[in-house]
């Protein structure tokens, strides 16, 4: 399945990056709420007070583990591919069985 297809097909699109990522991630998420597909990324205030209780490592997959559901796509913007937490969502999104890429 193309990243297009998925994305498509997605009940719930979610984007998420680090630092360019996350600013490019709510970029791409307010051009597909333009096309009629809902998606979402974390806002600062949410993204830093979640870092802030419970460590940043964890800030997308606590957020995954509470809106995610079987049918919806994430897609992780990552340059290194390596990020803990970037990792740590992924892990989520396969556990509740949605689709999920790595760009």
């Amino acid at each position: 399945m193309t990243l297009s297809d998925a994305i498509k097909q997605a009940k719930h699109v979610y984007i998420i990056g680090n630092g360019g990522s996350l600013a490019n991630a709510a970029h791409i998420a307010n051009d597909l709420l333009g096309c009629g597909i809902k998606a979402y990324t974390l806002d600062a205030a949410s993204l830093t007070a979640s870092a802030n209780d419970f460590g940043f490592n964890t800030v997308f997959s606590r957020w995954l583990a509470v809106v995610g559901e079987p049918g919806d796509l994430l897609i992780a913007l990552s340059g290194s591919g390596r990020s803990p937490n970037i990792l740590e969502a992924l892990e989520t999104a396969h556990r509740k069985g949605m689709e999920s890429h790595l760009v």
